[in-house]
């Protein structure tokens, strides 16, 4: 019996969708199953794409040219239901093309306000962030052409695009005209709205529009004259780290019982 690892954190299933996306995972089918069924989902798709093949597995089929698959899944905020994407590379298989969309083509969806795009990445912030050749690679580079190698391999890894979330196009247009209006009001409706905006992960792309969403705030409460509500200076990034995960037979089991959170404290 398959039983997938739900990451028990919004961010830690978006870096999923986000990492895999950037590894040629760039084919997916999406949709919502409810939770009791959510089981037999998992174990359909991996009778009929081998979604819990290991890295070795996965690395032999792309090496002859077959598709591999990832399942991602993430229960629904209160709604019985869990919201889950299935992503494959490009290569040999039986699948009927019209089940799945190119996401370089059109847009993957969380399940609210965000999307998955390729964006430019400044070139400060690469250079920043480039891993750094250490002095004797770089005393050596000249004579060892496996130092250079490495070198060039290492700075390749953060790219001149990448992929990353943002908030939904349609989605920052009516923040704005929500913002606008709240600026005419007495009352603490708007610095709700700033702290509400402020909970966005912290995917580069993400931070982008909050911190523009911020600005066009400022300017706001400027033109009507208005006290601007306290605006966060930084955003926290979302960073590569360790994330809890809990096996989907759990939260099932737990929302069957009726506990008020399908994840265990």
């Amino acid at each position: 019996m398959h039983n997938p690892l739900i990451c028990k954190q919004v961010e830690g299933a978006m870096t999923d969708i986000q990492r895999a996306a950037a590894a040629g995972f760039t084919y997916c089918r999406s949709g919502f199953v409810p939770i009791d069924e959510a089981q037999a989902l998992a174990e359909t798709f991996e009778r009929r794409h081998q979604v819990s093949a290991t890295p070795d597995q996965r690395n032999y089929r792309r090496s002859k040219k077959q598709a591999v698959y990832k399942l991602i899944m993430y229960p629904v905020p209160n709604r019985q239901e869990i919201a889950w994407w299935l992503m494959k590379t490009e290569g040999a298989d039986c699948d009927n093309p019209k089940l799945w969309e190119d996401i370089r083509l059109h847009r993957l969806e969380w399940i609210w306000w965000y999307e998955l795009v390729r964006l430019p990445v400044p070139p400060a912030h690469r250079k920043k962030y480039a891993p750094k050749a250490d002095s004797e690679t770089q005393k050596n580079k000249k004579s060892d052409s496996n130092s250079r190698k490495k070198e060039k391999e290492e700075r390749a890894r953060i790219n001149a695009v990448t992929w990353t979330w943002r908030i939904k196009p349609v989605i920052v247009k009516g923040l704005k005209q929500q913002i606008r209006f709240l600026v005419t009001k007495q009352d603490q409706r708007l610095a709700q709205q700033v702290m509400s905006i402020r909970k966005a992960p912290g995917f580069r792309g993400i931070r982008q529009d909050v911190y523009g969403l911020y600005g066009f705030t400022k300017r706001q409460c400027r033109i009507k004259k208005k006290t601007c509500p306290d605006i966060p200076q930084t955003i926290p990034w979302v960073r590569n780290q360790h994330y809890a995960r809990v096996p989907l037979s759990t939260l099932v089991a737990r929302a069957k019982k009726g506990a008020s959170s399908w994840f265990p404290e």
